[in-house]
This record gives structure tokens, sequence and C-alpha cells, in this order.
């Protein structure tokens, strides 16, 4: 009898929203490898990851085993309410593009978006500038 196969997910929360979901298996004899990551599914809520993670452990494809979850998520900033934004702070912006520049600003460095072959948001960098 052959032992079944594992299966890795992998959930990224992306910075412009939603979860994406990939999946790695391998076999469990000596000198298997991990295949390349294959894309599952994009959802846009935590309770959408979790309904599909529940459901490969209870059906994983293959009649093989979810081993693992990597579940990455964007780091959450403190909240502060209207009123206690004061003359101490540096500005109010309204989305990640206008607050990244006033960051880089502020600190003497370039901003740049990262895109993929497509044009797609991938990330954001800088660049320190003497």
């Amino acid at each position: 009898m052959q032992a079944p196969t594992l299966f890795f997910l992998k959930v990224t929360e992306r910075i412009t929203g939603g979860y994406e979901i990939w999946e790695q298996h391998t076999g469990q004899c000596k000198g298997c490898i991990m295949t390349e990551p294959e894309f599952i599914d994009f959802v846009q809520t935590k309770s959408e990851v979790q309904a599909i993670i529940d459901d490969w452990k209870l059906n994983p494809p293959l009649n093989g085993v979810l081993d693992g979850v990597e579940w990455k998520e964007q780091p959450n900033l403190p909240d502060i309410h209207v009123d206690d934004v004061s003359d101490d702070f540096c500005g109010e912006y309204s989305d990640y593009p206008e607050l990244i520049l006033a960051m880089a600003e502020l600190s003497g460095m370039k901003a740049y978006r990262v895109v993929d072959d497509n044009g797609g948001l991938l990330s954001f960098t800088f660049e320190v500038v003497e």
C-alpha cells in the first residue's frame, strides 16, 4: 500500500485586499520532491479561507493528507480616533501610495511600486537616496 500524498497550503494576504491560496504537494517516499506552487483560489475574507482549509482537511485531493498551512497576513496598524489626530502627526493619507510617498519624503528615500510582467502590483520598495 502506498503512503498518501502530503499537501501543503500557503495563504497570502494581498496588500490590495483579499487572500491568495496556493498548493504544493509531495509523496512520502524517500527522494520525493515538492511540486511547484499551484494557484488554488483567490477569496476576499478570512472566513472563506478557513472554509477552504477545512474542506482540504476533510477532503484532500487523491485521498491525501493536508500536512500544513502557512498563513501570511499583512501587519495591522493600530487605530486612532479622528479626534485624537493633532498637529504632532504628519498629515492624513487616504491610500497606500499617498502614505508611502509621505514616508519616503520624510525619510529621504525614493519609493517604488514592484510590479509583475503584466504590470500588476506585487509590493512596494524603497531606495536610499544620498
